[in-house]
């Protein structure tokens, strides 16, 4: 991830993890968090972090200048924020 004037930029996204297979691609900015605005990277670590396992999350993108809205499911981590 990396800061953007409104969210992050996804700069890498796991081959075969949830993300990619909810449809998130490299450049894309996430702006929302399950309706939490994203303002900067250790923010938005720390949404995922304290997202259960097991549960989804709705995530706001923005791609091409275009919104939009996916679910993607939490998986267990051992990611902690930098930052």
């Amino acid at each position: 991830m990396a800061p953007a004037s409104a969210g992050v930029i996804v700069a890498a996204v796991a081959v075969q993890g949830p993300a990619a297979e909810a449809g998130v691609r490299v450049g894309d900015v996430v702006q929302r968090y399950n309706g939490v605005s994203v303002v900067d990277t250790l923010q938005f670590y720390r949404l995922m972090l304290d997202s259960p396992p097991g549960s989804t999350v709705q995530v706001e993108l923005l791609r091409d200048g275009s919104v939009l809205r996916i679910a993607v499911p939490v998986e267990e981590t051992d990611t902690a924020p930098r930052g």
